[in-house]
């Protein structure tokens, strides 16, 4: 809907050749990428007229000799930070993103501005709209518009309002401008303390950005009464273990208390701020310390709703299932961790319906996450689908297939064995909450805990392993992997980990 074929065409010609170490031929481009060798030339010539319309790119280009390509980047530039850049240029092209870019950003309030500020007729603005509508129809919302009353605005789900805007716009921009037209950077950062700016300005770029993100976005809906949050009592009990021990919240309030000093609405502010809670661990990719997982798993154990006692029975369920779990040292600390990200995971379930996977028919971004099935890995997807079937949620209650995948890999990364390393490495997976625990557990497989530790703060890491560009220049000890399927990637990523495991030692 919102690139057209020959963009997407050229995005995946680029990253292909982004992720080549030399010349590549025709043919195998051609039919790696399933284009005639007519549509592959046109692909290569528009694209170095793309990267030449783009400043600090015009010293890119690809090369053609003798039959062959290659992506010739004389620059410092990170080329995934590249292909991230000209993937935004396309979207800021699209009249279908323009349109959700300004009916999200709340710019517009009349439906009779749209035809001037997009440079179409009406009768074209009503099919993007209704474009627009299908697209969003997946995630509870729609743009509501009456000609009569020449007004337009976003009703439907609150709380997928919220995520819809962080994880798509987002996903579009991935932290390369600042898309908010009615708060500046700065205006969020004078809501830091300095520490909560130390804290922040410790995370990957991609996590920065996300969380910035996500404070925007709450900031721009606070006021809206079509928009307001209204949550359910055992979904707020658990929300509230959360936020009483780390508090993601309080850029947020304060944030809201600086912009909006006439609201005055002690409920609505508290549902924000719990919702942001989760909103911050589990979609904008936050991640609490082992010791805070604990300590917050602890504290859910001695709550009684419907959320947690349906994940106490699937933890009870799973240590019959595998009994070693139980014989560990540490099986309480196991329960706790189990019971911490399984009431994140079915908090989706129960009460949000938010399921990011929607956007893959109408974004080139992969939304596949299954794992290289391991024996161990099938056992453990067995397991939950017989507790499923054993234990049914209501009819309201539905698990995805891309959700079903994300619950196999929790499982999995649980019933693997798991041990601490010496060569220090920080994961980014912003696809999936549960995508970094599963990449942590590969790299433990395969290299043993003598070799390779896994730490929560990049400052701290020998190596980079990230789905984000991470940096805008090139870095030795950075790796980029986006597929978990992928087996030439994984080929890749472990070549690497051998190669700094020998520098590490020398």
């Amino acid at each position: 809907m919102i690139l057209n074929n020959r963009e997407v065409g050229k995005l995946a010609l680029l990253k292909y050749l982004v992720e080549q170490d030399d010349f590549v031929s025709k043919d195998s481009i051609f039919q790696k990428l399933d284009i005639s060798l007519s549509t592959l030339k046109r692909y290569a010539l528009s694209l170095n007229e793309d990267l030449q319309a783009i400043k600090e790119f015009n010293q890119m280009k690809i090369i053609d000799k003798r039959g062959e390509y290659r992506f010739d980047n004389a620059t410092p530039f990170n080329g995934y930070y590249v292909i991230k850049k000209m993937n935004l240029s396309y979207y800021s092209n699209s009249l279908n993103f323009q349109l959700l870019q300004k009916v999200f950003s709340s710019s517009i309030k009349h439906l009779s501005d749209l035809p001037e500020m997009l440079c179409i007729s009406l009768p074209y603005v009503y099919k993007l709209l209704l474009e627009a509508n299908q697209f969003l129809a997946p995630f509870h919302i729609k743009i509501e518009y009456s000609k009569k009353l020449d007004n337009i605005f976003i009703s439907g789900s609150a709380t997928n309002i919220r995520l819809f805007e962080t994880y798509f716009f987002w996903n579009v921009n991935q932290g390369i401008e600042w898309p908010f037209e009615n708060i500046t950077l700065d205006e969020v950062y004078q809501c830091f303390t300095e520490d909560e700016l130390k804290f922040i300005f410790n995370l990957s770029v991609s996590k920065q950005s996300k969380y910035l993100y996500s404070l925007a976005v709450i900031h721009r809906f606070f006021p809206s009464k079509q928009a307001a949050l209204k949550l359910e009592e055992p979904f707020l009990e658990t929300l509230s273990v959360f936020r009483s021990n780390t508090d993601l919240s309080r850029p947020l309030v304060q944030l809201l208390n600086t912009s909006y000093p006439l609201i005055n609405d002690p409920e609505k502010m508290n549902m924000e701020s719990l919702f942001f809670n989760l909103m911050g661990r589990v979609f904008s990719s936050y991640r609490d310390s082992e010791e805070i997982q604990l300590d917050i798993g602890k504290e859910l154990f001695l709550l009684n709703n419907e959320l947690i006692d349906y994940c106490k029975q699937l933890i009870s369920s799973l240590l019959i299932e595998f009994p070693k779990l139980k014989q560990n040292s540490d099986y309480n600390e196991t329960r706790y961790k189990l019971l911490y990200f399984f009431s994140l995971y079915f908090a989706n379930i129960f009460y949000i319906h938010f399921d990011s996977s929607n956007m893959s028919e109408f974004m080139p971004i992969s939304s596949e996450i299954q794992s290289l099935q391991s024996p161990l890995f099938i056992k453990g997807k067995d397991f939950f689908d017989r507790f499923i079937v054993e234990h049914p949620l209501t009819k309201d209650k539905v698990i995805t297939d891309f959700h079903m995948s994300l619950i196999y890999n929790l499982i999995y990364s649980f019933i693997s064995q798991v041990e601490k390393t010496h060569l220090t490495a920080y994961i980014q997976f912003s696809k999936d909450m549960f995508g970094e625990s599963y990449i942590h557990n590969q790299l433990y497989k395969l290299f043993g805990k003598e070799n390779i530790m896994v730490v929560d703060h990049i400052t701290d890491a020998d190596i980079i392993i990230s789905d984000f560009y991470e940096y805008r220049y090139k870095e030795e000890n950075y790796f980029y992997f986006d597929a978990v399927d992928n087996k030439a990637s994984w080929s890749k990523l472990f070549n690497f980990v051998h190669k700094h495991q020998i520098e590490s030692i020398s």
